[in-house]
This record gives C-alpha cells, sequence and structure tokens, in this order.
C-alpha cells in the first residue's frame, strides 16, 4: 500500500474547461502542414478552424528573470503560421496545432462528453503527442523538443442573482475575508485576486509557477466566479518522458492547491470525497 497522501477529489467540482499544453521549439511549418496533420487525426476530430498563433511564454528565475524584465527588444511585426483547431464531433475536446504549440482542451458542453478525469485527459494527450512526434520525424519538420509545460482549470462558482444581495467570496476562499474594521461595513459587489505560488520539489530549485486567478463576471442574470489555476513550468528532459512527468507534477500540485485556497463550505457543495 501507498505511503502517499491520498489527492483531494471531488465528486461534482465546478469545472468548466481544462487545457494540456506543451511548448517546444518551432517547427519547420508552412502552410500544408496543419492539414497534413489533420489526416492523421480526423478521425477524432473532423471539424478544422483557424486562429491568431499563441506567444510563446517561459517561466525564469534568478538573474534570466532580472535580464528579461530589463532588456525587451521588439522586432517588427512577423506573420507567423496561424494555430489550428481540431474539434471533436460534440465539441467538448480541441486538438490545437502551431509550429511550436500543442494543446488539448476539454470543455463543458451540453451535449459533450463528460470531463474524463486526468488520466482519460493525459491518456489523449499523450496519443497527440506521440502523433505530432512520428508526423515530424516524417516529414523532416525536425524533433519536437518540449520547453515548458501547462495544465490550466477553469471553474465557474455561482454566487447568485445579480439583483440579490450574494454571499460573499470568502464563503468559497480561504484567501479572502469578509472581517473588517469597524470604520467599513458596505457590502461588497464584486472581487478580482490574482496570486502566484512557486512549484519545486522537496528540496529543488524552483521548477515552474502555480498561478491564481479569480474574476466575476455576469451571466444569464447571475453573478459568478471564474477560477483559474495555471500550473506551468520547464521539463526536466526535453522528451515525451519529461513531458508527462511535469504533468502529473503539475496536476497534483494545482489539484492540492484548489483544495488548500477553497473552504470546508465549498467543498461540502462540491461533494469532496
Amino acid at each position: 500500500m501507498s505511503d502517499l497522501p491520498k489527492l483531494p477529489d471531488f465528486g461534482e467540482p465546478p469545472l468548466i474547461e481544462v487545457v494540456h499544453d506543451i511548448q517546444f521549439e518551432p517547427l519547420g511549418f508552412s502552410v500544408v502542414h496543419p492539414g497534413q496533420f489533420y489526416n492523421l487525426i480526423a478521425d477524432r476530430y473532423p471539424s478544422v478552424e483557424a486562429h491568431p498563433p499563441l506567444t510563446p511564454v517561459q517561466e525564469l528565475f534568478g538573474t534570466l528573470a532580472i535580464r528579461q524584465s530589463r532588456f525587451r527588444f521588439e522586432d517588427g511585426p512577423v506573420v507567423d503560421m496561424p494555430r489550428a483547431w481540431f474539434i471533436s464531433s460534440d465539441g467538448a475536446f480541441i486538438a490545437q496545432v502551431q509550429r511550436d504549440r500543442l494543446l488539448l482542451n476539454w470543455r463543458l458542453t451540453e451535449q459533450g462528453a463528460a470531463y474524463p478525469r486526468y488520466q482519460g485527459m493525459r491518456s489523449e494527450f499523450d496519443v497527440l503527442y506521440s502523433r505530432l512526434e512520428e508526423f515530424a520525424a516524417n516529414t523532416q519538420l525536425g524533433p519536437v523538443v518540449p520547453n515548458q509545460i501547462e495544465i490550466t482549470y477553469f471553474s465557474h462558482i455561482v454566487l447568485g442573482k445579480v439583483t440579490e444581495q450574494n454571499p460573499h467570496p470568502a464563503r468559497f476562499f480561504r484567501l479572502l475575508s469578509e472581517d473588517h474594521g469597524p470604520e467599513w461595513s458596505t457590502p461588497l459587489e464584486a472581487i478580482k485576486l490574482e496570486a502566484k505560488y512557486l512549484l519545486q520539489r522537496e528540496g529543488c530549485r524552483p521548477i515552474g509557477r502555480l498561478y491564481v486567478v479569480v474574476t466575476p463576471f455576469e451571466r444569464e442574470g447571475n453573478r459568478l466566479l471564474q477560477l483559474e489555476l495555471t500550473a506551468r513550468g520547464a521539463p526536466e528532459t526535453p522528451d515525451q518522458e519529461g513531458v508527462v512527468n511535469f504533468l502529473d507534477f503539475a496536476h497534483k500540485e494545482t489539484l492540492k492547491c484548489f483544495a488548500g485556497i477553497t473552504t470546508d463550505e465549498a467543498h461540502g457543495a462540491w461533494r469532496r470525497r
């Protein structure tokens, strides 16, 4: 029997979208390559859309981070290859490909597949990654060399009707407090929170960061909070094994963060097991 602590588990989490994302050294894409890659996954993702490419991201530490903040070089506008979306027939899954990125999204839709949990999501991502590696090798685009890995969870928390006084966000988040001094008692209408934490394995230097963003919004007469948790960092090795190891680590840290920053009352509503 494992001595590892049991990870938090929720029967009805407020999850609406999950993204697995790998960034790698740019491949030699031309306009024909997204269509050729589509032929390898058309059975799983029959619909196609084109979107602007995502810009590169990188978590830096120490002197590298200082240099990046002090010196910024701006090039002129560059015409880049678009980002291709390949969408499953039920609209729940999106495989995204560009010259330096591979992403897999699951999103909550009315008729779409239920969230397959982390292992199911990662298994599908592993298939896409393997097919991209095979495609890059067969078309002489160069090796897939990962440099940043990212996993993001989006959740929507309903506060109540716009026309009503809704509960304070502290009912859901331990990071917030509804206790004020005697000088101020006006009801809170909305709040936005941004926080970041270092990600590091036990006894090791930082390998990434975990970002927490809470944003208020309104939809269909209701007030809601969007909780976005993003863990990003570099793989220990620039290969598929490094990608898998970082995703596993980031998933565990993100899940523990979600449980740690939310309240027991919220856990009850989301059926923590």
